[in-house]
C-alpha cells in the first residue's frame, strides 16, 4: 500500500516570505503612486541614491533582465528624475545621474520608506522585526554569495 504525501504550499516558510514581500512590494507602490512612482521605479531611484548608476548595475541589485529596467529608466527620465550621461571609459556604458527633482523625490521616498519601516515596527514589536530581518539576512547569506543582490551578509564566518 502507497501512502501519499500532501504537500500544502502555506505550510512552507518561503512561501510566506513571498507573499510578505508581495504585501511589501504593493503598501510601498500605492504609497509612491501619489510621487508619480511604482515600486520598481522607486527602488530604482533608492538603489542610484546608494550609488548604482548603469543599467547592469541596477540589473544585477535588483533582479530583473536589463530590458526590464530599460523600460523603467525610460520612465523616469521622462518624468525628469534621471538623465543619461556618457562613461568616461565607455562609450557603450551610459551613466544615470538624478536630477534635481530626482534627488528631492528619492528624499521623500526615503522618508517613506522610514515612515512604513517604523509603521510595521509599531504594529509587530521592534525585536521581533529584528528578529526576523537577522532571519532573512540569515538565510541570504547561507544561499549565496557575499554580497549577493546588494544584501549584506547576515552572518560573519
Amino acid at each position: 500500500m502507497r501512502t501519499e504525501l500532501k504537500f500544502v504550499i502555506d505550510d512552507v516558510f518561503p512561501a510566506w516570505c513571498n507573499r510578505a514581500a508581495f504585501v511589501f512590494r504593493s503598501v510601498f507602490s500605492e504609497r509612491a503612486e501619489v510621487l508619480g512612482l511604482n515600486w520598481a521605479e522607486g527602488v530604482i531611484l533608492l538603489k542610484m541614491s546608494a550609488g548604482h548608476n548603469t543599467l547592469a548595475d541596477l540589473s544585477r541589485h535588483l533582479e530583473h533582465s536589463h530590458p526590464a529596467i530599460l523600460r523603467h529608466i525610460d520612465k523616469l527620465e521622462e518624468l525628469g528624475f534621471v538623465e543619461r550621461t556618457a562613461h568616461p571609459d565607455d562609450r557603450r556604458v551610459k551613466i544615470l545621474v538624478m536630477t534635481d527633482k530626482g534627488h528631492q523625490t528619492t528624499k521623500a521616498l526615503q522618508d517613506m520608506a522610514r515612515s512604513y519601516s517604523k509603521e510595521i515596527e509599531e504594529k509587530f514589536g521592534r525585536d521581533r522585526v529584528a528578529a526576523a530581518t537577522a532571519l532573512l539576512k540569515d538565510i541570504v547569506a547561507e544561499y549565496s554569495n557575499i554580497d549577493f543582490m546588494g544584501c549584506p551578509k547576515g552572518k560573519e564566518e
